[in-house]
């Protein structure tokens, strides 16, 4: 079995498994794959490898293959893995189908080090929407940022802040500061423009009209009833004594 990519019609191959029941790459990976936080790809065979009950291993982009476990008969045994998920620890967690105590399957973890990191749900939102961060012990999360600009937030609890989007936030990684250092976001947040109003209302064709909103810094095209419009960006400055 191989792992592919698309590049227009044509699929690249990026990793053939062995067809051997003792390489060390294993084989039959029905599991599919997840993207981690290093941006590398996670996945488990059934079988082959060491001890004939499949790996754990990592693939990157370019195709690098890295066997991380060789599963045995003492403990993840057997067929039927599902996909992995990476907890906000930044630890693995899977399943495997037969094995353990008592021979009907386990559950598993595995730690490569990769760090600790918050998601965000939604992760994209206008100014002043509410934002739920999932993480792990954020109980003493002293600040929020939204691309470095500060937002109000409440943890509510241990793995649950709230957090509201700040004016002027941009497009860019939330990050959460705990005493062991910041915390960022697995992706980036993107912060949604929105139009206040547009003058004039009506005009033909080279009129200029001035567009008013929220978070109009990062735009980078407007269309204006169905065409793409030439556009130049305008901060307004409030000078207060």
């Amino acid at each position: 079995m191989s792992v592919t990519y698309g590049t227009g019609h044509l699929p690249t191959t990026l990793h053939s498994f062995c067809a051997q029941t003792d390489c060390t790459d294993g084989g039959d990976p029905f599991a599919g794959l997840i993207q981690a936080t290093d941006g590398n790809f996670y996945g488990t065979t059934e079988y082959g490898a060491s001890y004939g009950k499949g790996v754990m291993f990592k693939l990157t982009p370019s195709g690098v293959l890295t066997t991380l476990h060789n599963f045995d008969s003492t403990d993840f045994s057997g067929w039927g893995s599902q996909a992995l998920v990476q907890a906000t620890n930044g630890t693995f967690y899977g399943t495997r189908g037969y094995g353990g105590a008592y021979r009907v399957g386990t559950v598993f973890s595995l730690c490569v080090g990769l760090g600790w990191f918050t998601e965000e749900l939604p992760n994209y939102g206008t100014v002043g929407a509410t934002i739920d961060i999932l993480g792990t012990n954020l109980t003493s999360a002293s600040y929020v940022t939204f691309n470095g600009t500060a937002a109000p937030f409440t943890v509510l609890f241990p793995t649950l802040i709230q957090a509201t989007v700040p004016p002027g936030a941009t497009t860019g990684y939330v990050r959460v500061m705990l005493p062991s250092g910041r915390i960022p976001s697995n992706k980036k947040f993107r912060v949604t423009p929105q139009i206040t109003s547009f003058t004039p209302a009506t005009g033909p064709v080279g009129t200029l009209v001035t567009i008013t909103g929220i978070s109009l810094t990062q735009t980078t095209k407007v269309i204006i009833g169905g065409l793409s419009a030439s556009f130049t960006r305008v901060v307004q400055l409030t000078i207060r004594p």
